[in-house]
């Protein structure tokens, strides 16, 4: 038998094949997954290279990569390095925008409860001002109480041996 690639199922021993792979990318098969191979499992080719992508620090596949691949990798670090610090300086402008709309809002219903409170204010002044005009018009209609009409204070004045005020 043929060495086995890790990535394609060999035939199971007379069950049926788990999974083949016929060179289109899609597997076929009666479960259709692809099988896990140890490097202890027979038929497997042991000078296959790792399928892990090599990285700028050393780790993953090869140890010989180029200069100019590990500049590359190192490029595409850094440049997602700094696209990182933007989004957060984003979050952290957004962050600021959110709690300066906040205090605006705050300061908007402390002005709003202030008018509400100085209308409360002035409301209950307005109905003492009229309830005591209304009371003073009764009064002086009625001519009791305090108030005297101009009537009654003309009549005094005149009772008392004072000059009437002629208009």
């Amino acid at each position: 038998m043929p060495p086995v690639n890790a990535g394609t199922a060999a035939p199971d021993s007379g069950t049926g094949s788990i999974a083949a792979n016929d060179g289109d990318g899609d597997l076929h098969g009666e479960q259709s997954k692809l099988v896990a191979i140890s490097d202890e499992a027979p038929n497997v080719d042991r000078a296959l290279a790792t399928s892990r992508p090599a990285t700028a620090d050393g780790a993953g596949g090869g140890d010989d990569v180029s200069p100019r691949l590990r500049r590359r990798l190192l490029e595409i670090k850094k440049r997602g390095l700094e696209v990182e610090e933007q989004m957060l300086a984003l979050e952290q402008r957004r962050l600021r925008w959110a709690a300066a709309d906040a205090e605006a809002r705050r300061e908007e219903d402390a002005e709003l409860e202030k008018m509400r409170v100085e209308n409360g204010v002035a409301r209950a002044e307005n109905a003492r001002l009229w309830r005591r005009l209304l009371r003073r018009r009764r009064e002086r209609e009625l001519g009791v109480g305090g108030v005297r009409s101009n009537k009654c204070r003309d009549g005094a004045a005149a009772m008392e041996g004072e000059e009437k005020s002629v208009p």
